[in-house]
Parts: C-alpha cells; structure tokens; sequence
C-alpha cells in the first residue's frame, strides 16, 4: 500500500494482514509485488494510477488467476447486487468527462490481485463500512 493510503481503509485490510501490511513507492513496483507473490493484492483508493501503469501487469495477473479491478464500481456492485461482479479495468476508452491525461487515470482506485479468494476477502472487508 501507499503510506498516503486513507486511514480507514489502511485499518480494515490492517485487520486482515495484521503485521503483514507492507508500503512501498510505486504503483508498478506494488503491482510487480503482487504478480511474483511478494503480495497478495495491491490496494490504492486514490486515482493516481493511470491505465499505462496497469494494462501490461494486468495481462499478467490475469494469465495466473488474478486481474485488477476498479475499487469503487466493484464496491458499488456489491452493494446493489451483491458479491460476484467484479469491473475489471478497462483500457480501450479514456474518461471523456475528464481532462487532458486524467482522461486516461484509473478513477476510482483499483485492487491488483492474485486470486478471486483474495479479492472477494478484500472487497468484504471494505464494504463492511
């Protein structure tokens, strides 16, 4: 995780990791981590990671079971229709209600994760708020 996470967030995956809550710098290096299983999932809330960043570690998570998905529509699905849909990012489309390269950010956050028993203990975590 960033140490710029929000604390609330930071408190409910503290809650599952206990001592097992790592930061680093770098949203490729985190995402690096959790591909070679130095982490199980990469958690960012903020929309400072932008699809350049994401697209190429994405298709390698994918190739072991994982994917990255966008935190706040998955969190979203959840509530309304509950566990079992997952966005996973899209790369085709820039956000066209935004501005120049924020077009191209990943709004919302997003989880980078190794399997779907990751990111489903994850996700129940987070809507527990």
């Amino acid at each position: 995780m960033s140490s710029s996470e929000k604390e609330d967030i930071t408190k409910a995956l503290a809650h599952l990791c206990g001592d097992k809550l790592y930061y680093a710098s770098g949203a490729g290096y985190k995402i690096l981590c959790t591909i070679l299983g130095l982490a199980d999932a990469y958690v960012v809330t903020a929309d400072t990671t932008f699809k350049w960043d994401t697209c190429a570690p994405h298709a390698i998570l994918k190739s072991i079971g994982g994917g990255i998905v966008n935190l706040a529509k998955t969190l979203a699905e959840v509530k309304s229709r509950g566990p079992g849909v997952n966005p996973e990012l899209q790369y085709k489309m820039p956000d066209e209600e935004s501005k120049e390269t924020e077009k191209w950010a990943n709004t919302g956050g997003l989880v980078a994760y190794r399997s779907q028993q990751h990111l489903e203990t994850i996700i129940n975590a987070l809507s527990v708020e």
